[in-house]
């Protein structure tokens, strides 16, 4: 995941949205590169979120309280949407031109 997420950044790909979808578990190594990507993100001055989480997903991010780390969506609607309040109210706070939302919907296997 880490070679894709940079891959994205270095298109200018600032706002990625992962998709959870069918993944069941995430061992400790995999909670360890969410955090990861998350940070290297948001330095970068991007948003990470995530996409349907499955129901252990959901209890594993509550145990770990990182559930206050990430957003988290039921619909890639609600979260793309997400991503164009966000810039909206950056672009209110900031004057310039609005940003380019992009969407990745799954990193697996990079």
């Amino acid at each position: 995941m880490p070679s894709a997420v940079d891959s994205l950044l270095e298109q200018g790909q600032h706002h990625i949205l992962l998709n959870l979808e069918g993944v069941a578990s995430i061992d400790a190594r995999g909670l360890g590169e969410l955090v990861s990507t998350y940070m290297v993100v948001t330095r970068s001055g991007g948003q990470f979120k995530l996409l349907n989480l499955t129901q252990m997903l959901r209890e594993l991010m509550m145990t770990t309280k990182l559930q206050t780390v990430f957003d988290v969506y039921e619909t890639e609607s609600q979260a793309v949407d997400s991503f164009a309040g966000d810039a909206l109210a950056a672009a209110e706070a900031v004057p310039g031109p609005s940003r380019n939302i992009q969407n990745a919907s799954s990193l697996k296997d990079h």
